[in-house]
């Protein structure tokens, strides 16, 4: 059998080459509203098709939660629980952008066993970049992987998704960010490419609002294996187990972690 982290990099290559790409831009991708601002495409339901059936057959007694499954079934998200592997699948990230024919989107599958994430996956295939990681293993991220420092880059740059929270914490943060306590950027609209982001020292930091394991599950394991920290608000490090989908905040270390959130984040629930 092929080294897991292999075989599903070829997994994922394949699936965005015969599935998700030729959709890109299509005037044949059918697109609709799960819920209002909630995307899907035909492209996330066959991509979660493919990787499902693959990666159970590829890991023999697994079991899959992807993200339309549990849309359509939410008791499916139950199985994260289990003492067997499961695969977490996201099959596109960031499909209100590709619904619009923009850029990013990416493929995220983690592996997880007795709720803890062991291997994780992101390909970003417009930039053909894959990041995968193994607990204890450190991670690899193509193209290079470098942080940068404050000093060089002339203080902390991070993503704070203003328009979704209350106006009084949003005001005071954009105060804050004007006093100079971070420079912020606009958000993504994708964790799948957020996160290596973080990881190639593009920006510090990233607010979540929510956390569901699809997105995260893989690249808060990236983090951790690189010296960075992944965590509710409260301090209580990320659990895919977590039901009640707090705002998380990433970071390229701990102290600027720690930083953000008492200076720029104050008061943010």
């Amino acid at each position: 059998m092929p080294d897991l982290l292999d075989a599903v990099e070829d997994l994922l290559r394949r699936t965005a080459a015969e599935i998700v790409l030729p959709r890109f831009r299509s005037p044949e991708t059918a697109r609709f509203e799960k819920r209002p601002g909630d995307w899907v495409t035909d492209a996330d339901l066959e991509s979660e098709a493919a990787l499902t059936a693959q990666l159970s057959r590829l890991l023999p007694g697994s079991t899959v939660v992807g993200e339309e499954a549990v849309h359509a079934d939410p008791t499916v998200l139950q199985r994260l629980g289990s003492d067997g592997p499961v695969w977490l699948v996201d099959p596109v990230d960031g499909t209100a952008n590709f619904a619009a024919g923009r850029a990013p989107f990416a493929l995220i599958v983690a592996l997880v066993a007795s709720g803890t994430t062991t291997h994780g996956w992101i390909y970003l295939p417009l930039e053909d970049r894959m990041l995968r990681t193994r607990a204890g293993a450190g991670i690899r991220l193509d193209h290079g992987h470098r942080h940068r420092s404050e000093s060089d880059a002339g203080g902390l740059r991070g993503i704070v998704p203003l328009h979704a929270l209350p106006a009084a914490e949003a005001a005071a943060i954009r105060e804050r960010s004007s006093a100079g306590l971070a420079d912020l950027v606009p958000t993504m609209g994708c964790a799948g490419a957020e996160y290596p982001a973080v990881l190639d020292g593009r920006v510090d930091f990233v607010l979540f609002t929510g956390s569901m394991p699809w997105d995260h599950a893989a690249g808060a394991l990236a983090l951790a294996e690189s010296g960075g920290r992944a965590a509710y608000l409260d301090g209580q490090p990320y659990t895919v187990l977590d039901e009640s989908r707090r705002a998380l905040l990433i970071a390229r270390t701990q102290q600027v972690w720690d930083d953000v959130r008492r200076d720029l984040l104050e008061g943010v629930r």
